[in-house]
């Protein structure tokens, strides 16, 4: 039997049908989370993640379990139907949803609403004029808390304008805590790990102080690392603060002025640059530690959502630089520092009260006192800050809050509910208009017409939605498996992690740790059209070539070469069936041992998402019956096309049928945890680490033994030749590694023959060379000469009698 078309045209109508209920959401449950399929023809990328979600699905249901795939696209689903159809993937409900679906849209506007009703969605406040209307004077304030004019006390007035918000880092505990427990790849893990960020330390509070002025302003730092307190130079405030403009010294303020127009056109990313340097202020801020005045430096290098830094020259290179340039010194408190700063068992050498002392103990003690005297707080930041979570761009889900424009008050719009899915697939519909927006019910004043739409800026979380927009049935949790592409794979998928922990504290079915697993899919890149690549090769041709090339992470160039090695192991599996397969036939215990080993060693890596390594154990299998030359019985066959299943399903469905199944592939081989120990095992063997043969021997063989047996194998002797053996280094029942000598010895020319060697004395060790006597000296034995007629050097005389010979 041969991979054919004819096999999966037969059986293409029950592999791509919809096993999920279309309706209802069965609990326990899996959802394969994969992001929306945007462009004709869809990215190589997805179509990858795409057929990784379907064999993890096919997986989970072989078992008994209930698996969802659901997927939302952008405008008409033909294409990616197409793509599907394609590859074989079995997709939710029959076709993908269109993003203009209402049950879509009526769940993001519920999931939106409830997130602005814990206050994790929000729009910053924005002063609606920038000169007060009693004195005619700018206005200057530190936050939106202090709504009086400085000047002359009237009222200033506040109001939401702008995009909407997401606050990620209220949600940055839990999805860190989640990310050291979930099943996923290291990368997505330290990715996610250095996205979130989280820094403990305290908020300090400095004042800033003119000469000409006698009124102090507060400012809150952010310090991680308490002892630099005492090193501090200098105070970096971000350029756009109020602080600068009220408190500037006029002598500085023409300077001032130019560094921040100057700053204003540069980009967020490109801030963090030394060239940028710092201008001095003329304010002051107090030390909390020591009560030393020191400079304050308007910056460009401050990050967002933090005000000022302070200026540790000793320590800090950045710093260092800034301080050089304005000719401020760099004290080192704690000594010569390290790439990380000071060590915490470095001694304070500062004359004063903390002399003497470990940086560990002052760090505690300063913490201490500033607490003490309210100067400071302890918290923790994350790096994850606010997102933004909307777009005024046309199309997409209306935000179902509105502002008041007279008095700023948020008012949430009534979400009609949604009508139930139609069977077939419909078309897409027009982007949706604005909800009209009623009336102000504080003062009756006009909600703001400004259309701004949702967009998470992640496609995984319609794929959540979707599933979660069902009615539930039954009772258990559902676990989330999300397939990231690679553009998925940072930022996008902490936002839809963060969204997932927000619903999992109102939806009793989810998991405590929605995204519980996670693959992460490498770049793809194709040699020509990937559809006709399928088309000309096969469906589960180029499903193989897609999830067992190698490791779901790394890169893949699938080409004609690639198709046709999948086809052929394929095809190896097909043609081992014709000729091991027998009704009645009785395998050996060795083999019924060799197929549990299998299935064990395929449910370990398809659980574990290393499909590649699931497909390299079931081909073994096939081998071992090929080279033992028995008949297999159609349970050991049965076994087969269950594994094969998730892989190629349509010819899995035909190799079932002919092993006496009855329809699709169900159900899945036993597993068990613990193996009978096999009495013969395959070792492999190495030459400096290159694989070089490998030979059978009983299980439990002695290392010793087993490098004997390497020696003697016939391709170990051809690669290593004369050379002589080093080392032999051997594992278990495992592989035998062998280190040859650099150099082979020298051979004896085919000219000459070496004069034999004495023969040795009576009495001592044989082992030992014979010493000659003194008085007859044996004639010199002339080493071998690289030509006949070379001449032969003199040989040194002989040591005298008793001596040692150098």
């Amino acid at each position: 039997m041969e991979p054919t078309k004819d096999i999966e045209q037969r059986w293409r109508g029950a592999v791509d049908a919809s096993p999920a209920p279309p309706d209802t959401l069965d609990l326990p449950a899996t959802a394969c989370i994969v992001p929306r399929g945007t462009g004709t023809p869809p990215a190589p990328d997805w179509v990858r993640a795409l057929v990784h979600a379907d064999a993890a699905a096919r997986f989970i249901r072989l078992r008994g379990g209930t698996a969802y795939l659901p997927l939302a696209c952008d405008g008409a689903p033909s294409g990616l139907q197409e793509a599907a159809h394609a590859f074989g993937v079995a997709l939710d409900a029959r076709t993908p949803t269109p993003c203009s679906e209402p049950r879509l849209i009526a769940a993001h506007r519920r999931l939106f609403l409830d997130l602005w009703r814990e206050k994790l969605v929000y729009r910053r406040l924005h002063m609606t004029e920038q000169v007060c209307n009693g004195c005619d004077r700018p206005l200057a304030l530190l936050t939106p808390a202090e709504n009086r004019c400085v000047h002359c006390g009237r009222d200033i007035k506040w109001s939401p304008t702008g995009p909407w918000l997401f606050r990620i880092a209220r949600l940055a505990d839990d999805v860190l805590k989640a990310a050291k427990t979930a099943r996923w790849p290291a990368a997505v893990r330290h990715e996610q790990q250095k996205l979130v960020g989280r820094t403990p330390g305290i908020e300090i509070t400095c004042k800033l102080g003119n000469r000409f002025q006698g009124d102090f302003e507060d400012i809150a730092v952010f310090v991680e690392r308490p002892e630099y307190v005492l090193a501090m130079e200098f105070l970096s405030v971000r350029t756009d603060h109020p602080a600068l403009d009220a408190m500037a010294d006029g002598f500085f303020r023409a300077e001032l002025r130019d560094y921040c127009a100057k700053i204003a056109a540069v980009p967020l990313r490109l801030r963090n640059d030394p060239r940028l340097g710092a201008v001095v202020t003329g304010i002051h801020a107090i030390n909390p530690i020591t009560l030393e005045r020191l400079p304050v430096l308007a910056a460009a290098h401050i990050p967002p959502g933090q005000d000022a830094l302070l200026g540790v020259p000793a320590y800090v290179a950045f710093d260092r630089q800034i301080a050089r340039a304005h000719r401020l010194r760099a004290r080192a408190p704690f000594g010569p520092a390290t790439a990380e700063g000071p060590k915490l068992d470095a001694l304070c050498q500062t004359p004063g009260p903390y002399q003497g002392q470990a940086v560990r103990a002052i760090r505690e003690t300063i913490t201490e006192q500033l607490v003490e005297r309210s100067f400071a707080r302890r918290m923790v930041r994350h790096h994850a800050r606010s997102a933004v979570c909307t777009t005024e761009a046309p199309g997409g889900v209306p935000v179902p809050v509105a502002s008041c424009t007279a008095c700023g008050e948020q008012i949430a719009v009534e979400v009609p509910p949604a009508s139930a899915p139609p069977e077939a697939a419909v078309a897409p519909a027009p982007p949706e208009a604005a909800p009209r927006k009623p009336a102000c019910p504080a003062c009756g004043g006009a909600p703001d017409e400004s259309a701004y739409r949702i967009d998470w800026r992640t496609d995984l979380l319609d794929g959540v939605v979707l599933v979660l927009a069902r009615p539930e049935r039954g009772e258990g949790r559902l676990a989330m498996h999300a397939f990231l592409p690679p553009r998925e794979q940072a930022y996008r998928f902490l936002t839809a992690r963060a969204v997932a922990h927000f619903m999992a504290r109102s939806r009793p079915c989810i998991e405590e740790n929605p995204f519980l697993a996670a693959d992460s899919i490498g770049r793809t890149t194709v040699a020509g059209d990937l559809g006709a690549l399928a088309a000309e090769w096969g469906t589960d041709a180029a499903r193989v070539a897609l999830l067992a090339a190698g490791a779901p992470e790394k890169p893949l160039a699938l080409n004609q070469a690639a198709l046709r090695g999948a086809r052929r192991s394929l095809a190896r599996v097909l043609r081992t069936f014709e000729r091991a397969y027998a009704a009645d036939a009785a395998p050996s215990e060795s083999l019924r041992t060799a197929c549990t080993a299998m299935a064990r060693r395929v449910t370990h890596g398809l659980s574990e998402g290393r499909r590649h390594i699931a497909w390299t154990a079931l081909t073994r299998f096939v081998r071992d019956i090929r080279r033992s030359g028995e008949n297999a019985d159609g349970g050991m066959w049965r076994a087969v096309a269950q594994c094969l299943y998730p892989f190629a399903p349509h010819h899995a469905a035909e190799l079932f049928q002919r092993a006496g199944g009855a329809g699709l592939p169900s159900g899945w081989p036993e597993a068990p945890e613990q193996l009978p120990p096999p009495a013969e095992v395959d070792v492999a063997v190495f030459i400096d680490g290159t694989f070089c043969d490998r030979f059978s021997c009983p299980a439990g063989t002695p290392k010793t033994d087993m490098g004997r047996l390497a020696l003697g194998a016939r391709k170990v002797k051809e690669r290593l030749g004369r050379r002589r053996v080093k080392l032999i280094f051997a594992v278990e029942d495992y592989l035998v590694n062998i280190v040859p000598c650099a150099e082979e010895p020298p051979h004896d020319d085919a000219g000459e023959k070496a004069p034999p060697a004495p023969p040795p004395p009576a009495q001592g060790p044989p082992s030992l060379p014979s010493t000659p006597p003194a008085t007859t000296p044996p004639a010199p034995i002339a080493p071998p000469a690289s030509s006949p007629s070379a001449p032969s050097p003199a040989a040194p005389p002989p040591p005298p009698s008793g001596g040692t010979g150098r």
